[in-house]
């Protein structure tokens, strides 16, 4: 059984931080119950590995990684993928240091790759047996990584694997969103065939429509803009 404290922890100490260094009013990524959830889905799915894409200060990963410690397995059956690991690499260790000491996670440890997502080969990081994959990254105008993870990525991925997406989450009908119109990063949604209305940043279509073709089910957590499916 996690002890879920970690979780509470781990945000507050990034919160600390970026208010101090950045001038963040809070945390910009993972908040205390998002990470609660990525821990309890591996909790839940057991997965053989795990691939953490979009790291920045390393939230998702960090939960993740408490999750395998938890379930008895490896730091090294996790990757983490980001085109800049300057925050997980150069800050996170000292922000951390002594909760990740408290609980015996050593970040070194993580396997981790500094890339551009579209310019990986998927073979190298699919292994056999079942995977819990947190997706955190987001489409551009010139750049559909979204597009990529499905017909790449996606059909590797063994049956009973689950994935986790970032930023997507499940409004009303008549929601309004509370961001300023951004031409260069605009936000889209869609109905999926639940009668669910999903909101998020562009890759948000591209998803529920791939879901709603395939009639896949998928799962909004409460609280969080966080959506999963099984495969």
């Amino acid at each position: 059984m996690a002890d879920l404290t970690f979780c509470r922890d781990l945000v507050d100490n990034f919160t600390e931080y970026c208010n101090k260094t950045y001038g963040y009013e809070k945390y910009p990524n993972q908040d205390r119950i998002s990470c609660e959830a990525i821990v309890e889905s591996c909790l839940d799915v057991k997965p053989d590995y795990v691939l953490d894409i979009g790291t920045n200060f390393g939230a998702s990963t960090l939960s993740l990684a408490y999750g395998l410690k938890t379930l008895g397995k490896s730091l090294s059956a996790m990757t983490t993928i980001d085109y800049s690991l300057k925050h997980w690499r150069e800050e996170t260790p000292a922000v951390q240091k002594v909760l990740l000491e408290e609980h015996g996670i050593d970040p070194v440890m993580i396997p981790s790759v500094c890339a551009d997502f579209q310019s990986l080969n998927p073979s190298n990081f699919v292994k056999s047996g079942k995977a819990l994959v947190f997706y955190d990254i987001h489409d551009t105008l010139k750049h559909s990584f979204m597009t990529d993870f499905l017909n790449k990525w996606l059909p590797s991925f063994s049956e009973g694997s689950r994935i986790m997406v970032h930023d997507f989450s499940a409004v009303p009908k008549d929601f309004i969103s509370p961001y300023k119109p951004d031409p260069k990063n605009p936000r889209s949604r869609l109905e999926h065939f639940s009668g669910v209305t999903f909101e998020g940043f562009m890759e948000v279509e591209i998803l529920v429509r791939w879901l709603n073709e395939r009639k896949k089910q998928s799962h909004g957590v409460a609280d969080t803009s966080i959506m999963w499916f099984d495969l």
